[in-house]
């Protein structure tokens, strides 16, 4: 099965993108983060998720809500960033993939539906 090269790009660059600003916060990790900062870190949390469903969709052809929900996390603390120390702003987007991974542990621990009989 080929699967759809951006998703993969779109994982990768989340992680690269999340970490620079993850190592810039770390020199300063009580200064608000800027909108720069801000949109590396919650905007890599959120280009990493999108890459993921991407990649669900192709493989199993759905798109899971727990990253839906998480890309709408990461835009909706974006304002509120401003207003929180750099470290504060990272712990929030680890949290959001953290409560995606669970989420998703979750899901795939629900016994799915039997396949409907056709006769």
């Amino acid at each position: 099965m080929q699967t759809n090269p951006y998703a993969h790009w779109l994982m990768i660059a989340g992680v690269v993108v999340t970490a620079a600003g993850v190592e810039r916060v770390m020199e300063q990790p009580g200064e608000p983060p800027g909108a720069t900062m801000t949109a590396l870190i919650l905007g890599g949390a959120g280009l990493f998720l999108c890459g993921r469903a991407l990649l669900e969709n192709e493989v199993y052809e759905r798109v899971p809500l727990s990253h839906v929900i998480g890309v709408a996390v990461t835009i909706a603390l974006a304002p509120l960033a401003a207003h929180l120390p750099g470290l504060a702003v990272n712990v929030a987007a680890g949290l959001v993939l953290l409560a995606v991974a669970v989420g998703e542990i979750l899901r795939a621990r629900r016994p799915s539906a039997p396949a409907p009989v056709t006769s």
